[in-house]
This record gives C-alpha cells, structure tokens and sequence, in this order.
C-alpha cells in the first residue's frame, strides 16, 4: 500500500517536560488522513519516554477503558473486576489466528 505516517516533532524542549504529545497522520492516497497522537510521560530514567496513552480522531483509547472498566466495576463490583484484569495481564500477547 502507498501509505505514509507522518511524525511531527513534540512541541517546545524536552528536557523540562514530563509529559509530551507527539502527532502523527497516516496519509492513505484517496482517504482522508487519519490523526493520532501518542502521550508519552518521562519514564525513571530520564532518556526513557513511555507511551501512556493514544488519541485517534480525538477519541482517547484511556479514556475509552476508564468509561469501560467505571461500567463494569458498576454492573460486577470491583472485586470481579480486578480478578478479570488479573486473569488478562496473566495472557500472552499474541495476534488472533486469521490475523498471522
């Protein structure tokens, strides 16, 4: 495919800064750009930058799963909740099936 993704520099100087958002655009010839940006926060080692968070089309993946897990802890209690997030953190991370 003939996409390109275009990363624009963080904003202002890196060394006093904690918190950075770094913007990117995925250009698809005969679609519209699609804009995501990545939040990444200073890790311990200072030349360490984590990403914590991605906005795509102004909708924040972090957001999404805070509302996501407010609603579960809701309907099935926290306890179920975090035996649930346990159970997931515990997975491997792999690509589903029809996908490899």
């Amino acid at each position: 495919r003939d996409q390109k993704v275009i990363i624009e520099p963080a904003a202002g100087g890196l060394d006093d800064q904690k918190i950075i958002t770094v913007k990117t655009r995925v250009i698809d010839p005969g679609k519209p750009d699609i804009k995501i940006d990545f939040k990444l926060r200073r890790g311990k080692d200072a030349d360490n930058w984590l990403v914590f968070d991605m906005v795509a089309e102004g909708i924040s993946l972090l957001d999404s799963k805070r509302a996501e897990l407010g609603n579960l802890i809701r309907q099935q209690g926290l306890a179920s909740v975090t035996a649930l997030l346990q159970e997931k953190a515990k997975a491997p991370i792999t690509k589903p099936a029809e996908e490899k």
